[in-house]
């Protein structure tokens, strides 16, 4: 986001947004989905995409409306789970591996689950 020192213009630019990451968790091999949820309904207030939006999602950050939804429903193809791959991130808890079994036992019977290998090589 840049604004100018008068505040006349604000400009956003989402499109790199969650596209890229450090080279070193290439190894990762992970698929980035970004899903853009605004705050306050900035579509229905927009009149001119180009002139407007910027400016309507400002003043909504700037005024912390809440979001207009409350949840998203990402509609997938029914065999989407059937060659799932699913790497535990490096700081995955052994309750959290547990959950994540579980809700492929469920949803996801023949999902492989793997450790990061990045697990043990971290430190925050």
């Amino acid at each position: 986001m840049k604004i100018t020192p008068t505040y006349e213009t604000v400009t956003f630019s989402t499109r790199t947004l969650g596209a890229y990451k450090n080279k070193r968790w290439k190894i990762e091999e992970e698929t980035r989905y970004v899903l853009l949820i605004l705050p306050g309904r900035v579509f229905k207030q927009v009149k001119s995409f180009n002139t407007d939006f910027s400016q309507c999602i400002y003043e909504a950050l700037k005024n912390n409306l809440p979001n207009s939804i409350t949840h998203y429903d990402l509609h997938l193809k029914e065999d989407v789970f059937e060659s799932l791959d699913i790497v535990l991130g490096p700081m995955c808890s052994k309750g959290e591996q547990i959950i994540v079994e579980a809700l492929c036992a469920k949803y996801a019977p023949d999902a492989r689950i793997n450790m990061s290998c990045l697990q043990g090589n971290l430190r925050f």
